[in-house]
C-alpha cells in the first residue's frame, strides 16, 4: 500500500512515465478476441503494406485504460485578492493510478470523480501566484494530489498529471 507521504516524491517520475504511455497501443488479437467486423471486412490497400492497420487501430480503441483516471478539463475564474486580480485559469486533469488497479477499483473511482474534481478546484484557488509561474507546476500539483488523498476514496492514486495549463488575467 502506498501511502500519500511516499507519493508525493514519486510523483514526479510516476507522473511522466504513466502518462506517456496515455497513447493507445495495439494488444494481441487473443486478449481482445476477433476484430470488430467492419475491420475484418476491409480491404487491404496496396501490395500487403497496408493490410491490418484497421484492425489493429479497431482492437486498441476497445481497450479500457484503467491506469488512468481522466477528470476531464477545468475553467476556473479566481480572484487574487492580495493582488487586486481576477485570473482565469485552465487545464485538463487526470489521475495516475497503480498498477494493481482491477477494473472494479476502477469503478469504484468513477463514482468519486466529481469528488476529486472538487479537491482539485479547491486546491488550485489556494495555490500561491508563484505557484503558477512554476513551469512543471511542482507544488500545484503536490496540493492537488494532498488533497485528492485525504478523500476515503480507494489508495490506488499515485500522481497527478496536468494538461493544457494557462492562466490569463482578467481585465
Amino acid at each position: 500500500m502506498i501511502h500519500c507521504s511516499k507519493i508525493g516524491r514519486l510523483a514526479m517520475a510516476v507522473s511522466m512515465a504513466a502518462f506517456a504511455a496515455l497513447v493507445p497501443v495495439s494488444a494481441p488479437a487473443s486478449e481482445h478476441g476477433a476484430a470488430p467486423k467492419q475491420a475484418a471486412e476491409a480491404p487491404a490497400h496496396g501490395s500487403g503494406h497496408g493490410s491490418g492497420h484497421g484492425a489493429a487501430h479497431a482492437a486498441a480503441s476497445d481497450v479500457q485504460r484503467i491506469d488512468v483516471l481522466d477528470l476531464g478539463e477545468f475553467k476556473i475564474r479566481n480572484t487574487l485578492t492580495a493582488h487586486h486580480q481576477t485570473v482565469d485559469i485552465r487545464f485538463a486533469l487526470h489521475l495516475i493510478l497503480s498498477s494493481t488497479t482491477t477494473p472494479a477499483d476502477f469503478e469504484r473511482l468513477l463514482t468519486w470523480q466529481n469528488r476529486f474534481r472538487d479537491q482539485a478546484i479547491v486546491a488550485v484557488r489556494s495555490a500561491d501566484p508563484a505557484d503558477f509561474a512554476d513551469p512543471q507546476l511542482k507544488r500545484l500539483r503536490r496540493l492537488i494530489l494532498l488533497r485528492v488523498c485525504r478523500l476515503p476514496a480507494p489508495a490506488k492514486i499515485i500522481g497527478v498529471y496536468l494538461t493544457d495549463f494557462a492562466v490569463d488575467k482578467v481585465e
